[in-house]
């Protein structure tokens, strides 16, 4: 496990990850353990690569790698919800849409 910090040619931020290394078939592939953050100067960089080496020593030591904080779960399944919120909503829409059709032009389904 190590600490990438990545860029884009064209812009002066950085990302700051923790990242895994593992063997598929003899070729070297890499797993994003935890996003850290964008710094958008050196100062900032220099933070997030300290906040990362004491996050991955805690996650070397407990032997476990969450990929999710507690507080990232519960967004992601909120955001998951509002998903099916939104499909069923479109259902009632297309149903009362034909319902109303029925009863405008019965003959017409």
């Amino acid at each position: 496990m190590f600490v990438r910090v990545k860029s884009t040619p064209k812009s002066p931020r950085k990302s700051v990850q923790i990242v895994e290394s593992y063997r598929i078939d003899g070729k070297v592939r890499q797993r994003i353990i935890k996003h850290i953050g964008v710094a958008q100067d050196d100062i900032e960089l220099e933070e997030l690569k300290s906040l990362a080496n004491s996050i991955k020593i805690k996650l070397e030591l407990d032997g476990q790698l969450p990929l999710y904080t507690p507080k990232e779960i519960e967004r992601k399944k909120l955001r998951k919800r509002e998903k099916k919120k939104i499909i069923l909503g479109m259902r009632e829409t297309n149903f009362s849409i034909n319902w109303i059709k029925r009863k405008i032009e019965p003959n017409s389904m």
